[in-house]
């Protein structure tokens, strides 16, 4: 069930940030054309269309991520990451980055704990054409020396590069001074007890980055990227039928297996309101909410709405009753079904205490 929701939520999410939506009358329901299918290989696929849209939308996730990994291979889901938008057929060394970027559209790739994803988004005349380059990305990879190292020194510019002391040391001294257990706990990990963040340092990220060869990031690939583990997405203007036909002639041709899959962790909230407040930057502040599991779309819309409802009445309350200059928002983050709607409020020290309250 997890899962499902995660998709329809994905989506949405790409109708909305690609489409151009009409007006819709309040008994139609804005997603009825939305198709969830399962191919016979395992792999989730889904269809968002939108007639009012000039652009295709496409989005591959593999559900692997930090967590997956060990001492051994810290780092090597964001390195594979990278390697796969390399082909050696590509011209003038190119990547797929470059590629889809000249052919006028947009594309990039994202490594969180749990998932892996590669989005892009191009002129709808060209959506079978970014579609077709996504699977030669994505079922064709190809794993070289050169690419692995080339790829090496881009992840290193992303997460930066070692301190020369440390890397003669071996080690961060920090680390020992400021452990990772006595750092503050994610929001996640807090209020949900899921593991978020990653459980190495930066530094340890750093090194073993250098470490990691073309075996380890090939076998990160066959372990975790198999049909049933990812989910294909496509939103905006697009023919269906074209778009099926692709999809059943190389995509749906994997091979239907098992590899190693990743535990689907179950929030449990914690029963008090979420309140965070930090006093020790220039610009105090103070958030105040409430942890959300199982919320349907229709319910996280209506807390969108009060978050920013809110924030305006304080806006009107502080800064045009009492005088004092602040800033103050309501925001919301759910996905997969759990996550928070609260306001933030940013303000002076001499009142901090006094709006906080």
């Amino acid at each position: 069930m997890v899962k499902i929701i995660f998709v329809f939520v994905l989506s949405l999410f790409l109708q909305k940030a690609n489409a151009i939506s009409s007006v819709k009358t309040p008994d139609e329901d804005p997603y009825k054309n939305i198709e969830y299918i399962v191919l016979p290989n395992g792999l989730r696929v889904v269809l968002s269309p939108s007639t009012e849209s000039n652009i295709t939308s496409i989005r591959l996730d593999t559900h692997v991520g930090w967590n997956s990994e060990n001492s051994s291979n810290w780092g090597v889901s964001h390195l594979l990451e990278h390697v796969l938008f390399r082909d050696k057929e590509l011209k003038e060394e190119m990547s797929y980055l470059q590629l889809i970027r000249e052919a006028g559209g947009e594309t990039n790739g994202t490594t969180t704990s749990e998932w892996t994803s590669f989005y892009g988004n191009i002129p709808a005349p060209k959506g079978l054409w970014l579609l077709d380059n996504f699977q030669k990305m994505i079922l064709h990879p190809k794993f070289n020396e050169d690419y692995v190292n080339k790829e090496k020194s881009t992840v290193e510019l992303e997460i930066g590069r070692l301190d020369p002391i440390v890397e003669i040391l071996g080690f961060q001294p920090l680390d020992y001074l400021y452990p990772q257990y006595l750092k503050d706990e994610s929001f996640y990990k807090s209020e949900f007890n899921i593991e978020d963040d990653p459980t190495f340092t930066r530094t340890q990220e750093r090194f073993s980055n250098r470490r990691l060869t073309v075996e380890q990031v090939k076998k990160q690939y066959e372990d975790y990227y198999y049909p049933s583990n990812m989910v294909l997405a496509i939103a905006g203007k697009f023919d269906r039928a074209a778009v099926l036909e692709s999809i059943n002639k190389t995509w749906a041709k994997m091979p239907r297996r098992t590899g190693l899959s990743m535990e689907i962790k179950k929030p449990k909230a914690r029963q008090k309101a979420y309140v965070r407040s930090n006093i020790t930057n220039t610009r105090p502040s103070v958030s105040l909410g409430t942890k959300v599991i199982g919320a349907t779309l229709l319910e996280k819309q209506v807390l969108e709405s009060y978050a920013e409802y809110v924030g305006h009445r304080l806006m009107k309350q502080i800064r045009n009753l009492k005088g004092q200059t602040y800033t103050a928002r309501g925001s919301s983050s759910i996905a997969r079904g759990y996550g928070w709607t609260l306001v933030s409020l940013e303000t002076t020290k001499e009142h901090f205490f006094d709006n906080r309250k």
